[in-house]
């Protein structure tokens, strides 16, 4: 077995004003791995040669006379035991410091009345910044956001998103449907499993308890609008459009929703550039279609084709 603990306080002192005086750096070993660096500044370096699965790590361990020469030996033993183990104690201290550094934001975050890294809250905003934002219409977006802040955030924001299981997240969302909002408390419930499953990728919290909790909520109930279903009371309708005498716009709006089944919407905003007489066709752009943002983008123009009456419709309030 290599000797150990070969140096002494005298004899480091010597070398590092030998070093000093010949402006010559100068290396001490004392066995296992522990050297010190001596610098001609004056200044002596502990650090730690070691190998782990065939490679050769440098870890520093203090400067001396700071850190003495029993504390630089009581470093190497426990990053050996460390080593042993199967661990890299470059890497170890990476995590620490990396830990370290995100305590200290977190407390900072605290004293500005914010909440830190970890917290539900703080990867929740995290996700609809990075992901949902970019996804969504900005409508969608500020719902989610909204329904977050106002039912979630509250009760969950402030806990450690991987401390959190599925009793607590259904509490939370008992109180939105204790006030019968059923289909938002399933919205909430939604987001929700986005948000875990965004920590689960991040590495913030290990599953998405919002998973279990499928079966755990009244179910929504469906409601359908109003509709006339009966072939005569929609020729009914239909005769009561055409005799409808109020402003010239409306009296267009309310025959052409027939003929191109657009939403209100659509057909309120509808330009003329979106309109070829010749072609019949109506060519509604994919950016005002109700779709994801992605669709909106790249999406497919939604193409309707224009009935004799329509056209009729459309040449009558040309400009």
């Amino acid at each position: 077995m290599p000797a150990t603990d070969l140096l002494t306080d005298k004899a480091i002192k010597a070398a590092l004003k030998a070093a000093a005086e010949s402006g010559k750096a100068r290396k001490l070993s004392d066995g296992a791995g522990l050297v010190l660096d001596a610098r001609p500044t004056g200044a002596g370096w502990w650090r730690l040669r070691y190998w782990l699965d065939s490679r050769e790590g440098m870890l520093s361990l203090g400067t001396y006379p700071e850190t003495g020469l029993r504390d630089a030996r009581d470093k190497r033993d426990a990053a050996r035991k460390l080593i042993a183990a199967g661990g890299d104690p470059s890497q170890a201290r990476k995590t620490e410091k990396a830990d370290r550094a995100e305590q200290r934001l977190a407390a900072a975050l605290a004293d500005a009345g914010m909440l830190g890294p970890g917290t539900f809250e703080y990867v929740a905003r995290d996700w609809l910044a990075t992901v949902h934002e970019s996804k969504v219409s900005a409508g969608h977006f500020e719902r989610t956001r909204i329904r977050l802040e106002q039912d979630a955030f509250p009760w969950i924001g402030r806990r450690p998103i991987g401390e959190i299981e599925a009793p607590e997240l259904l509490q939370c969302l008992r109180r939105v449907e204790a006030r019968g909002a059923i289909e938002t408390a399933h919205r909430i419930k939604d987001a929700c499993g986005q948000v875990f499953r965004y920590g689960v990728a991040i590495g913030a919290c290990q599953r998405n308890p919002a998973a279990g909790l499928r079966d755990a909520l009244k179910p929504v109930q469906s409601r359908h609008h109003a509709a006339i279903v009966d072939p005569t009371e929609a020729g009914k309708l239909l005769r009561n459009v055409m005799a409808y005498e109020g402003y010239p716009v409306t009296r267009a709006a309310l025959k052409l929703s027939a003929l191109l089944l657009l939403r209100p919407g659509e057909l309120r905003h509808m330009e003329w550039t979106w309109v070829d007489l010749d072609g019949a066709t109506l060519t509604v752009p994919a950016e005002v279609m109700k779709r994801k943002k992605g669709d909106k983008l790249d999406g497919p123009p939604h193409m309707v084709p224009l009935a004799t009456q329509a056209e009729r419709s459309c040449a009558s309030c040309t400009p």
